[in-house]
């Protein structure tokens, strides 16, 4: 059995098993009937495909409960499954890429004489 001190994960990168970035651990969400830890809470970074799909679907949500069986590996970064309904679903292009910000353009340099 494999044991972690909570504290020591608070801010760790957490990423599903095939790679993608989920966020950072932001605290731990205790089962205190049996004793131990019911999930982990991932504060969802702003880029990552999983707080997209919450967003697109109007959520506000900036944080998510990963249950204890979800949790793969706690060493260098977090190893977390996700349903596969979350993983395979692609987001718009619109929402995944912000459009580029309008700038002027640049007035070209007037020829030396």
């Amino acid at each position: 059995m494999a044991v972690a001190n909570i504290t020591t994960l608070v801010g760790k990168d957490v990423y599903t098993k095939k790679g993608k970035y989920i966020g950072k651990i932001d605290d731990a969400m205790l089962d205190s009937e049996r004793g131990s830890v019911y999930g982990l809470v991932i504060q969802m970074a702003r880029d990552s495909f999983i707080y997209k799909l919450f967003e697109q679907e109007g959520s506000s949500k900036r944080a998510i409960l990963i249950p204890h069986r979800h949790i793969l590996a706690c060493e260098d970064i977090v190893l977390v499954t996700m349903p596969d309904k979350y993983e395979t679903t692609t987001v718009p292009r619109s929402a995944e890429q912000p459009a580029a910000p309008e700038t002027a353009p640049v007035p070209e340099p007037e020829p030396e004489l």
